[in-house]
């Protein structure tokens, strides 16, 4: 496991791990629970969907939260 320092961006870690799908306008490809192909990472907002509305990130943080509990109740972490 690793940790993202608060405020930082999907992007930035990216080139150093490129198990992350990144598509051509630079956002991560994400199963439907947030997480990218690499296991117990998660992202949403204008990292996934581009620019958008507030509302957008809103529910995708809530997507991603609700996939980040299924992935920690599944291995017993949460």
């Amino acid at each position: 496991m690793f940790r993202v320092p608060k405020g930082s961006a999907i992007r930035t870690l990216a080139p150093s791990y490129p198990a992350v799908g990144v598509g051509r306008s630079g956002q991560v490809w994400v199963d439907e629970n947030g997480m990218p192909s690499v296991p117990g990472l998660f992202a949403g907002g204008e990292v996934v969907a581009g620019p958008s509305l507030v509302v957008t990130a809103i529910r995708d943080g809530k997507k991603a939260a609700a996939g980040i509990e299924r992935y920690l109740t599944a291995r017993g972490m949460a």
